[in-house]
């Protein structure tokens, strides 16, 4: 760790964010949220994922996710390809008819992020019941009583 920091590419941001992620979620899953962000390094350039902790620390967050989101917005601003935003498919009973608001020059906007589970099919068991554990209770261990 020593070496990385001397070489310049553990900077005082990277401190800075896996103190206050320590600070947020306690030392191991903030130390997990650090490697996240570390991880992105592979992906997007060093500028870029430093401009992501900055901007995030700014917001007040810890969010590895809401790093790369930062990130890939100062590679879009750099003149690299656009961020990709997935957006959550709406439901039948909710339409999409509202156009989309267009965001101001001079705001951050907010992404929502998809659930990244599958929607399981409804559950059409009928609900569990401990009634068949009582007898258990009644009945004596071989050697007691």
């Amino acid at each position: 760790m020593t070496r990385v920091r001397e070489s310049g590419q553990f900077t005082a941001t990277h401190d800075a964010f896996w103190a206050a992620a320590i600070e947020s979620r306690g030392r191991s899953e903030g130390t997990r949220a650090l490697i996240e962000v570390l991880l992105l390094h592979r992906r997007l350039p060093d500028e870029a994922v430093v401009a992501g902790m900055k901007a995030v620390l700014e917001a007040g967050s810890v969010s590895p996710d809401l790093v790369a989101i930062e990130a890939r917005k100062a590679v879009a601003a750099a003149g690299g390809p656009p961020p990709v935003v997935i957006a959550p498919q709406a439901t039948a009973a909710e339409p999409d008819t509202a156009e989309p608001a267009e965001p101001e020059a001079d705001s951050a906007q907010v992404i929502s992020l998809p659930q990244r589970r599958p929607a399981l099919p409804p559950d059409s068991r009928p609900e569990p019941s401990l009634a068949a554990y009582g007898q258990l209770l009644s009945i004596q261990p071989k050697g007691s009583a």
